[in-house]
């Protein structure tokens, strides 16, 4: 099927040059385009920051970064408002690129909870931008698949976070991808919030999209674990603490143990303390991986070992000894 403009509309129409439809439809944002259609229709009249700011109801910087960019590429021109007018009123020309001496070091905590140094450089603007991307194809293809995945056009700030991961993490598109999908997946589509787990994996070594998509199978994994651990004690009012992830992690990595075998010790935890106690429970854990018991029948197999057994022998794990310690405060 196809399309014809209607001519006939009342109100007439105005002009908009072949180079913004020819060059920079695909790489021009919408608030980019935006900016400019406000322009066109009105040719005659200067435009400010804050008057195209306040018809697109964006930040009066935004809107100054969005006429920069179309003064960069010779579709405005500057002026001063009145002829008495300051030169710090003029819509200034694009910032060069920054050379190393205008960084400064600054640090932030990452999710993990440690230090990562990274050197600060001056914002990007879209010019800067524009130009990265003529010269790398990468650069429009991250921009748009990223605002697919988050649904929404980037702001300048968030496209300066995204192009940060790409040009000064030296992260892979496919990397940043896998990121990106995986914090939307969780809620959590903030491009700040992306850029901390970025920083978080980088500390730990998760460098390649291949360590990524294997971090994030290990996250998944750990949090059915924990589910799994919360249904069985009857926890469903609140999220598991650092030190209770922590037991729940070496039950399933290091002890190997099942979900009957997490409710077996915890059944005996509450017949024994009246309580749950997840250091408790790992001890009874501990001594059942020590002795090589993988199954409830294991367990009770030991059990009847140990009550037909003489006193003077030594029972497969020491459950006095337990509740002993824990009477003592060694086990919490």
């Amino acid at each position: 099927m196809e399309y014809r403009l209607n001519l006939t509309l009342s109100g007439g129409f105005f002009a908009v040059p072949y180079q913004v439809v020819d060059k920079h439809m695909a790489l021009a944002t919408e608030k980019q385009l935006k900016t400019l259609l406000l322009m066109l229709r009105s040719p005659e009249q200067p435009a400010t920051a804050e008057t195209i700011a306040a018809q697109l109801k964006i930040t009066a910087q935004d809107a100054l970064d969005h006429l920069g960019y179309w003064a960069e590429q010779g579709v405005l021109s500057c002026c001063a408002e009145t002829a008495a007018a300051p030169v710090q009123n003029v819509v200034p020309a694009p910032v060069p690129a920054p050379v190393q001496s205008e960084t400064k070091t600054v640090s932030h905590i990452v999710a993990t909870g440690q230090r990562v140094t990274s050197n600060a450089r001056p914002r990007l603007t879209a010019a800067d931008i524009n130009r990265m991307a003529q010269k790398d194809s990468n650069i429009p293809l991250l921009l748009q698949e990223t605002q697919l995945l988050l649904g929404r056009e980037l702001t300048p700030s968030q496209t300066n976070i995204l192009m940060e991961l790409y040009s000064e993490y030296n992260l892979s598109p496919q990397y940043i991808f896998t990121l990106i999908n995986h914090c939307v997946s969780m809620g959590k589509g903030n491009m700040n919030y992306i850029s901390s787990v970025a920083a978080g994996w980088m500390e730990k070594g998760i460098s390649t999209a291949e360590q990524a998509e294997a971090e994030i199978s290990r996250i998944k994994e750990a949090r059915s674990h924990e589910s799994q651990v919360k249904s069985i004690l009857g926890i469903h009012d609140r999220n598991l603490t650092t030190s209770q992830k922590t037991h729940v992690a070496r039950w399933f990595d290091e002890y190997h143990m099942s979900c009957d075998m997490i409710r077996l010790a915890f059944d005996q935890t509450v017949d024994s303390i009246g309580k749950v106690s997840f250091p408790y429970m790992d001890k009874i854990m501990l001594n059942w991986s020590q002795q090589g018991l993988s199954t409830p029948d294991d367990v009770e197999k030991a059990n009847q070992a140990r009550r037909s057994a003489k006193p003077s022998e030594k029972p497969s794990y020491d459950t006095d000894l337990i509740n002993k310690r824990f009477e003592l405060g060694n086990i919490k």
